[in-house]
């Protein structure tokens, strides 16, 4: 009895797990898209313990087994494959052979929304989980190759991915590319995703602002605010308008700039935005620096210290603070403070600029081979025009011989034509001679006879000679 109560309470939980995912049965990618972007991409994979999450994914694979769905079914070894890139128990040594084996299976049946986001995956774990840029850029670059003639009716998070490789570019330092990436994803149908076109708008701001085009930098600023302020979404209005703040920073426009810091610093802090309220802090300290108000600046300084456990990568926050305190602690006459915080600013900065050469370094072996792959690239994509103008060159020598060949045909057929009539002339000429001709030995038949009575000759035996 318990044994049965069991089984009936496996299979009942093995049923509700199911149940929830039918509508995803039979369904196209972008039919499904929102459902499984809502549920588990977006970066809610990282949320889920393990079993908990592979639970769930077993459920969607046993359903599309049962369903004989099998796009599903990779849909669901694509989520486990997810799990295995940014989940709570990660497994990276099984995330690239697993993607690279369901990518093979992409290219054999042809599943286009699956070749490129499996690509796009890669793409992302390379460059940003273990920053091996070449591959990074090989799989991006192959991904929009791929993503560049599919619809968004077929791929509806296409402004996301093509975004997301110039946001790669921009990550790398390479603006300009960067800026084609951005400006063509704001090209495509908008996601449902608002926040994406404000931060796209922002990143084009930031790239302008890289290459010291204020003017531009500003425009793109005050658009992805005013997006932002559309959506109410106070988070983003306090990082666009530090943008701007920093932005008249860099032109010595000092006094403009408070009040959009001071705006990011208060928002980013209720949105838990930390790095981006400690970097808008540091430069309204120095604002203040440079107008004097010293209190105001250490104040700010202090905070920003004190908020450095929270972010990512405090190193470079601390050499611009402690540089900062160094000037503080000048301006108040310890000396001794001011050259402890300035010695310990260098020593951070050189460890700064010992990691940026060791990156520029390695960006500059992995730029050899991402010009090695788009090489490759232009090749195959020279090889593929020079395949596509011999096919067409064929294809039109042979429409050409086709109309070589009818116009001969039609030119035989007139010539039969005139021929035929010129024939056809002729027996009626001939037939109209013969009905001459018969008329007359008629007549002279009649002539003879009517000289000659005792010997008549009969009308029949003339018109049976006439046929000899």
């Amino acid at each position: 009895m318990l044994r049965f109560l069991f089984l009936l309470f496996l299979s009942t939980v093995t049923f509700s797990a199911t149940a929830q995912y039918k509508h995803l049965l039979h369904k196209t990618y972008a039919q499904r898209f929102l459902a499984l972007d809502t549920l588990f991409y977006n970066n809610k994979v990282a949320g889920y313990d393990s079993t908990e999450f592979f639970k769930e994914t077993n459920a969607i694979k046993e359903l599309a087994i049962a369903g004989k769905d099998y796009e599903l079914e990779l849909e669901a070894d694509l989520l486990r494959n997810e799990y295995y890139m940014i989940g709570y128990d990660y497994n990276h040594k099984l995330f690239v052979p697993r993607m690279e084996a369901l990518r093979k299976i992409a290219d054999e049946q042809g599943i286009r929304h699956l070749q490129i986001r499996v690509r796009q995956k890669l793409g992302y774990f390379y460059f940003y989980k273990v920053q091996q840029y070449g591959p990074g850029f090989e799989n991006y670059l192959r991904a929009y190759e791929l993503m560049k003639s599919t619809p968004v009716s077929e791929l509806p998070d296409k402004q996301e991915m093509i975004a997301s490789i110039g946001t790669a570019y921009y990550i790398f330092g390479e603006s300009k590319i960067a800026r084609k990436f951005l400006a063509e994803a704001q090209k495509v149908a908008p996601s449902y995703k608002k926040r994406l076109a404000i931060n796209n708008t922002n990143t084009i701001g930031l790239l302008f602002r890289m290459e010291a085009s204020y003017d531009s930098a500003e425009y793109y600023f005050r658009k992805a605010y005013a997006l932002a302020l559309a959506d109410r979404d106070s988070i983003w209005m306090g990082i666009t308008s530090g943008n701007i703040g920093i932005n008249y920073f860099l032109q010595a426009r000092h006094t403009e700039s408070i009040p959009y810091l001071e705006f990011d610093i208060e928002q980013s802090l209720k949105g838990k935005e930390v790095d981006n309220a400690i970097n808008s802090s540091i430069v309204l300290a120095k604002v203040y620096m440079i107008q004097k108000e010293y209190s105001k600046a250490e104040k700010l300084t202090r905070k920003a210290l004190s908020l450095l456990y929270l972010t990512g990568d405090p190193l470079k926050h601390k050499v611009e603070l402690y540089h900062l305190l160094a000037l503080q602690f000048k301006q108040a006459g310890d000396l001794l403070s001011a050259f402890t915080f300035l010695d310990s600013s260098r020593m951070l900065n050189i460890e700064i600029l010992d990691r940026r050469s060791a990156q520029i370094h390695e960006r500059a072996e992995n730029k050899v081979e991402i010009e090695k792959y788009k090489s490759a690239v232009l090749l195959e994509q020279h090889n593929k025009k020079v395949h596509n103008f011999q096919v067409q060159a064929i294809a039109g020598i042979l429409i050409l011989l086709s109309i070589i060949i009818i116009l001969i045909i039609n030119r035989k057929r007139v010539k039969l034509k005139k021929n035929h009539r010129k024939l056809e002339i002729e027996k009626e000429s001939i037939e109209s001679e013969l009905e001459i001709a018969e008329r007359q030995l008629l007549e002279f038949t009649e002539k003879i006879r009517g000289e000659t009575p005792g010997n008549p000759l009969p009308a029949c035996f003339v018109r049976n000679y006439l046929k000899l």
